[in-house]
C-alpha cells in the first residue's frame, strides 16, 4: 500500500487480510456496458468485487447491502462477481477480494481491499458525499 492509500483510508484498519486472486479473462459481451460507463452512471459510484466463494466476501455481503439502503440514492452500488465479471476486474486491477472502490464523477477517490465494519464503510462513503458533493 502506498503511502497516499493509507493517508486516504484514514482509521481504517483491516484485521483480515482480503484474498489474493487470479482472474480468468473474460470478454465483455457486445450488449454489456463498459466498466467506464458503468463508474461514470452517477455523480457518486461504489463498486464492490467479490465472489461467492470468498469467506470475507461472504462475510461482507450484508454490510454492503446495508449501506447501499443506507446511502439510499446518494450513491449507486454495482456489485461484480469476480467469476462472472472478470472483465470489470482486470480493468479496475483488482487483485484481491473483496475489494471497494468509489468514483466521483467516473474518477476513482477511494479504494480499499479486504474487510470492514458496516460503520467504517458508510464511514467513509459518508465522508466523500459530504467532500464531492456539489
Amino acid at each position: 500500500m502506498h503511502d497516499a492509500d493509507a493517508a486516504r483510508i484514514g482509521s481504517v484498519i483491516n484485521l483480515t487480510p482480503p484474498l489474493m486472486v487470479i482472474m480468468k479473462k473474460q470478454p465483455l459481451m457486445h450488449n454489456e456496458k463498459t466498466y467506464q460507463e458503468i463508474v461514470g452512471s452517477a455523480p457518486l459510484v461504489l463498486v464492490v468485487f467479490h465472489a461467492h466463494w470468498c469467506p470475507h466476501c461472504r462475510r461482507m455481503h450484508s454490510t454492503v447491502a446495508d449501506a447501499e439502503e443506507l446511502l439510499d440514492r446518494r450513491a449507486r452500488v454495482f456489485r461484480f462477481d469476480i467469476d462472472e465479471c472478470g472483465g470489470y476486474a482486470e480493468q479496475a486491477h483488482v487483485t484481491s477480494i473483496p475489494t471497494f472502490i468509489a468514483y466521483s464523477r467516473g474518477e476513482p477517490v477511494w479504494r480499499y481491499a479486504g474487510e470492514l465494519s458496516g460503520d467504517e464503510l458508510l464511514g467513509k462513503m459518508e465522508g466523500i458525499i459530504n467532500h464531492y458533493a456539489s
